[in-house]
């Protein structure tokens, strides 16, 4: 129950957005901040630079695979600009993940670093990617 209750309060903490089309469907969600980070990032000191904004993304499977999905990061990134004053980006992704990060580098984030995550018996390698102020 207690992890239940920090999850909503993470969710409400005013760091997440969604986003939907334009019929009102649920497209994805963003965070931006400390929420977009990933605990073995944070042990490896991957977000010590201060000057980027963490950016989290999470797309409804409906929507990953084309060309919506390099929309939605740039719409993500315009949004952090616009609404927020974010002037530059970071995002961890899974190693694995090699279709994402295809389109991550398409949208002009480049690798930095990777880094390990462990939860419980699992562990999984992160890519950390940023964007540049150029923008």
């Amino acid at each position: 129950m207690t992890d239940d209750l920090e999850t909503l309060a993470e969710f409400m903490d005013g760091s997440y957005y969604s986003a939907k089309d334009q019929n009102q469907k649920l497209m994805g969600f963003l965070c931006f901040g400390k929420n977009a980070q990933v605990p073995g990032g944070v042990k490896a000191e991957a977000y010590s630079n201060k000057q980027l904004t963490d950016l989290g993304i999470g797309m409804n499977p409906k929507f990953t695979g084309r060309v919506l999905e390099e929309a939605f990061i740039q719409e993500a990134i315009e949004f952090g600009r616009e609404q927020l004053q974010i002037r530059g980006y970071r995002l961890s992704v899974a190693e694995f993940n090699l279709r994402a990060i295809k389109v991550y580098e398409r949208v002009g984030f480049e690798k930095k670093q990777v880094f390990e995550n462990r939860e419980a018996k699992n562990k999984t390698n992160f890519v950390l990617m940023e964007k540049s102020n150029n923008f």
